[in-house]
């Protein structure tokens, strides 16, 4: 015999989800229940977004015992993550008119957040400050100081070139 597993969904209709002052969800929501395997739960899987649905959540498992009780699965993380997988909208590429635009939209609003005093610089790549990072400690190893924290890595270069032919 197949072991049956139902599966709680709680899922919130609306474009976002909403807050009260006190931080607790406003947005009309409630919980689906779904076998899960069976076509009917392919189905509500590929049907949350169509159906407006703005998040949705694996709230518990359960799952049919031999004598006909249902007891709860505590490691549901498969299942949480098929539907996690499901939600997601695929990403689409754009053409290159409409690239050019969301490109645009960006600069506007990183020139917009400017203007406000909110905008925050884009992090450096990781393989970036890790060449910084070999970089200050070859500074160090060859001047036995601390690279300043302002320079940037021409400099560290510059400053390396002339330490090595002065040696």
């Amino acid at each position: 015999m197949k072991v049956k597993q139902i599966v709680h969904l709680r899922v919130y209709r609306g474009r976002e989800l909403t807050y009260n002052k006190n931080g607790n969800i406003t947005t009309e929501n409630w919980i689906v229940k779904e076998v899960y395997g069976i076509p009917e739960w392919h189905l509500t899987l590929k049907m949350l977004r169509p159906n407006g649905f703005c998040e949705v959540a694996v709230e518990k498992v359960t799952q049919m015992q031999e004598d006909g009780r249902y007891v709860e699965v505590h490691d549901f993380s498969k299942i949480a993550a098929e539907v996690a997988e499901a939600f997601m909208l695929p990403e689409e590429k754009l053409s290159p008119e409409k690239q050019r635009i969301a490109d645009l939209e960006k600069t506007v609003a990183d020139m917009q957040a400017m203007l406000k005093g909110t905008y925050v610089e884009p992090k450096a790549s990781a393989s970036k400050s890790d060449e910084m990072e070999a970089l200050q400690a070859e500074y160090q190893k060859l001047s036995g100081k601390t690279a300043h924290h302002l320079w940037k890595a021409e400099r560290l270069k510059a400053e390396i070139d002339v330490l090595k032919e002065s040696k």
